[in-house]
């Protein structure tokens, strides 16, 4: 991936931010296993000062978009960064719901290893995100490929701590109850 550029417009042979989620996409499902198909990704966007990247749900007919936060308009790490912890929610896409605590994991740690390795210098600092990566690190200390096997069996939006009990051995309950339960940001 190139280093800087604009968001939208192409240089020669160049990346943008929406072939950048195709190669961040390219790299999840590889591997955290297939996102699902049924929804149409329609593009990516720049919201207003007060929003935070998330993705969104426009129309009510299984199009979801990503949404990065203002900053992202001005500083093309910035919205590298953000694009790959949202790229980890258009695996799964919930239509509007609570993302459970796994997929807020993933999407942390994709995004500070994304950032790693293209040396964008950045990491998620806020609290409820690192929490949810430690529990996924207390998961995939227990199983590697833990979240490819618990993907294959549901989805983010499905997963309970009975299935991820079932399918990780060893895991705790009290983990497995912390990976399913409803992310909450603050």
């Amino acid at each position: 991936m190139q280093d800087e550029g604009h968001l939208f417009v192409a240089p020669p042979a160049g990346w943008t931010l929406t072939t950048i989620l195709g190669e961040m996409l390219h790299v999840a499902e590889a591997r955290f296993g297939p996102r699902d198909r049924s929804w149409t990704i329609i593009g990516i966007e720049i919201g207003e000062t007060t929003q935070a990247p998330c993705v969104w749900f426009p129309g009510n007919r299984k199009h979801v978009a990503v949404r990065l936060a203002a900053n992202a308009a001005t500083c093309w790490r910035q919205a590298c960064f953000q694009l790959a912890h949202e790229a980890v929610h258009l695996l799964d896409p919930n239509g509007g719901g609570k993302a459970p605590v796994i997929e807020e994991g993933v999407a942390t740690t994709f995004a500070d290893e994304m950032a790693f390795a293209n040396g964008w210098n950045m990491k998620t600092v806020h609290p409820s995100y690192t929490r949810a990566k430690q529990l996924l690190g207390q998961l995939l200390a227990l199983e590697p490929e833990a979240v490819s096997i618990l993907r294959a069996r549901a989805p983010f939006p499905k997963l309970t701590a009975e299935i991820v009990q079932e399918r990780i051995a060893g895991c705790p309950r009290d983990l497995a109850e912390d990976l399913a339960g409803s992310f909450k940001p603050g």
